[in-house]
């Protein structure tokens, strides 16, 4: 059993009052990078030893230190996994790279505006997602798995569904398939996805967008190279 403990996106300039200020300086906490770190470990007394706890990490909180039998969520971008496997040599890892598993990315901002990630991940580009082209082969056993990541901010229940499937399925096979299989086509990943989808949507009933257009339903051999 596993328990997630957070650890992400603190902003240090809300900790700049008289009461936090006091309490560093009588525990000679020099920054809040280091207050930010004394609140990490100081949680880790307060959960059962018998959880493996599970903690966000991103270059920018590489500061962070943790015991070796933490597992590490990495959201930074791909290319910069292989840096924070280098900086936690000892730890085990979960890939949610914003870059490709970042669902809600590239659909607007809760103001109307750009998203502050792009662009929008389709399924084919979260199925040429291979962690080996990014990970040295020595730290290929420190990935535990992928995890795509969808955020309340714009979404609700209409739209989770839409935007969860049929990704989240393509990303499903392709973390539990070889790097190299025999049938890795575009046509034949279209023809396997588009088959779960109408899975989803006539024996489930459950509102799944369209994988392609209807033409390509169809004629899959005229939108897909074999």
């Amino acid at each position: 059993d596993s328990v997630h403990l957070g650890s992400d996106e603190v902003r240090g300039k809300c900790w700049n009052n008289t009461k936090i200020n006091t309490f560093m300086a009588q525990h000679n906490i020099s920054s809040y990078e280091k207050l930010f770190d004394y609140y990490v470990n100081r949680t880790k007394n307060q959960v059962d030893p018998q959880k493996r706890r599970v903690y966000w990490t991103n270059p920018d909180t590489n500061y962070l230190t943790f015991q070796e039998e933490d597992i590490l969520q990495f959201w930074g971008t791909t290319p910069q996994l292989q840096a924070s496997l280098k900086n936690y040599p000892k730890n085990k890892f979960i890939m949610s790279n914003y870059d490709y598993l970042y669902l809600d990315c590239g659909t607007g901002d809760y103001q109307g505006k750009q998203s502050w990630c792009d662009p929008y991940h389709t399924w084919l580009e979260i199925y040429d997602l291979e962690p080996s082209k990014y990970v040295k082969a020595e730290d290929l056993g420190r990935i535990l798995g992928l995890e795509s990541a969808i955020w309340s901010e714009m979404n609700d229940a209409s739209t989770v569904i839409n935007k969860v499937f049929p990704r989240s399925c393509t990303l499903a096979e392709r973390g539990w398939s070889p790097a190299e299989h025999s049938y890795m086509s575009h046509y034949a990943i279209f023809v396997r996805l588009n088959a779960w989808r109408k899975r989803l949507l006539n024996q489930r009933g459950i509102q799944v967008q369209p994988v392609s257009t209807g033409y390509c339903e169809r004629n899959p051999e005229n939108c897909f190279a074999f």
